[in-house]
């Protein structure tokens, strides 16, 4: 893990660390567990759509 990955989670779900737009980057994917409770399904799909990526979610799973 990142030092202060913690940390850096919550800048990126909370939007203050900034993306370069989808068109201009390379091909995004977010993985998921539907259990997660950590990083919420409802969360974690509104915080891909935001940065133009695929949403991969694996049911019956949480966050590790």
């Amino acid at each position: 893990m990142v030092p202060d990955s913690g940390a850096i989670a919550t800048d990126v779900m909370t939007g203050a660390i900034e993306f370069a737009a989808a068109d201009k980057a390379a091909p995004r994917l977010v993985v998921t567990g539907d259990s997660d409770i950590f990083a919420p399904l409802q969360q974690t799909t509104k915080f891909a759509e935001s940065i133009g990526a695929k949403l991969a979610t694996i049911r019956g799973r949480g966050h590790g």
